[in-house]
């Protein structure tokens, strides 16, 4: 989970003045893009070529594995 992170930041906030001030912590996270990292992935694996040559998968199922 760590490395999804992109960043993180925490800001501090003073509401009020004097004894009456309230202080709040606001925690800000980002997160790194799926879809780029998919994309970049893909690029990467050819599969965006134009002529790729990709041939249909053939699955064959013999009978001693189709009782399974």
């Amino acid at each position: 989970m760590a490395a999804s992170v992109a960043s993180m930041e925490i800001e501090r906030r003073v509401e009020g003045k004097g004894e009456d001030a309230e202080v709040y912590h606001v925690h800000k996270i980002k997160l790194w893009d799926k879809n780029a990292a998919l994309e970049k992935i893909c690029k990467h694996l050819g599969l965006y070529e134009k002529d790729n040559n990709q041939k249909p998968l053939t699955v064959v199922i013999s009978p001693r594995d189709a009782n399974l």
